[in-house]
């Protein structure tokens, strides 16, 4: 830098106080984010533009470092106190502009070969600007990032609290609080597994058309959500939730709605029973109270192989093919509400096909399908093996 110029900052500096305060009100007058001063004290404003200003002269003068530390911690600083990058950078320039100004207004009028080099040097003194720019957007950056995956921690640790069973109620309610959820409302619950981000995408749309938000949870026992049907209906909710189609491998089981946040946990495990009541792959989420057998079974199901085991023992001696047509044929009549010519359209075969498969069925397990209970019993063992192969 030319010794006119070093000269000129050095005079600058005896001068900085009040070059900083012009600055700085600047700044406040022009970005509202940064004059908030419930965010940010006016005095913090004002120390980081004069100590940058100051930088700025002594560099010129002295050719002293750039205190890029410093610059940086602004950054990082910014971030944390909540103030957008661009307001940041504005105020930079802000800055800036009044440190270049105060400095031209040192020359003389007439000393044409100052005024030329400052002019001559003006592209190197705006890159200082520049280079200032880039390390307090690279820290701001960071720190965002760093704040966001915090967040995103303490988010994910409220949210294992409140659909935790080994918590109490009180502290499932400070979660939900923290989490920014009301405590009486429609709520449902999810159980997710073989997900993929583009699936739950495609459930956060459907639920948001109702004005609801789901929060995931995801650990290694599987993906739950939680949904917040707020000021909507929950049935409603559980209605265009169901309505989705999955994707893949994705399955998905959904609680009853419940008014009372606390009573997350239960809903989970109503979300789970759903998911283990239908395996295989499903088409759609399923709820839990849309099979109330399937889901009896999901919930005790050591207790359904043990009352179903001798049921279906008979068929244990034929053939697994002939085995598994028989069962799929019971299924697809249940299905069918016991109509044989709705199950043979589903089996592309034959009514009297269908039926002379439920009388060989009949005859293995020794007992007439037109008793009710027994027919109640086959529907049991047909759920049972379905879940538990």
């Amino acid at each position: 830098m030319s010794t006119t110029i070093s000269a000129l900052s050095d005079r600058a500096l005896r001068d900085v106080d009040a070059i900083a305060a012009r600055a700085t009100q600047e700044v406040i007058d022009a970005e509202g984010d940064l004059a908030d001063s419930t965010r940010i004290p006016v005095q913090d404003i004002a120390d980081t533009v004069t100590h940058l200003i100051r930088d700025f002269y002594r560099h010129v003068a002295h050719g002293t470092d750039l205190d890029i530390p410093a610059v940086r911690e602004v950054g990082r600083r910014r971030a944390g106190q909540g103030v957008p990058l661009a307001a940041v950078l504005h105020g930079f320039r802000i800055g800036f502009r009044h440190a270049w100004s105060a400095l031209a207004g040192l020359a003389a009028p007439d000393d044409t070969r100052t005024l030329r080099e400052l002019l001559d040097r003006s592209d190197t003194l705006w890159r200082l600007l520049d280079t200032y720019s880039d390390e307090l957007r690279a820290a701001y950056r960071d720190r965002s990032a760093e704040l966001l995956r915090t967040a995103e921690a303490e988010r994910h640790r409220h949210l294992g609290t409140l659909l935790g069973s080994e918590t109490d109620a009180g502290t499932r309610l400070l979660s939900a609080e923290a989490l920014g959820l009301a405590r009486h409302g429609g709520h449902l619950v999810l159980a997710v597994q073989g997900e993929t981000p583009g699936q739950r995408a495609v459930w956060e749309a459907a639920i948001a058309r109702d004005g609801a938000r789901v929060l995931w949870h995801i650990a290694p026992g599987g993906t739950a959500g939680l949904v917040s049907a707020a000021g909507h209906g929950a049935g409603t909710v559980e209605a265009a939730l169901c309505s989705c189609v999955t994707e893949g491998t994705a399955r998905a089981g959904v609680s009853m709605p419940f008014p009372r946040v606390e009573d997350a946990p239960e809903a989970l495990r109503q979300a789970r029973i759903a998911l283990r009541a239908h395996p295989g792959r499903l088409s759609r989420p399923h709820r839990y109270d849309e099979d109330p057998v399937a889901s009896l079974v999901a919930a005790g199901g050591r207790d359904a192989r043990a009352l179903t085991a001798a049921f279906l023992r008979p068929l244990d001696a034929l053939p697994p093919s002939e085995r598994e047509l028989l069962l799929g044929t019971a299924a697809a009549w249940f299905d069918a509400a016991g109509s044989a010519e709705a199950a043979a359209q589903a089996l592309y075969c034959h009514r009297n096909t269908v039926r002379y498969r439920l009388r060989r069925l009949e005859e293995l397990i020794g007992l007439p399908l037109k008793d009710p209970r027994n027919a109640a019993r086959l529907q049991l063992a047909l759920h049972t093996a379905r879940q538990y192969p």
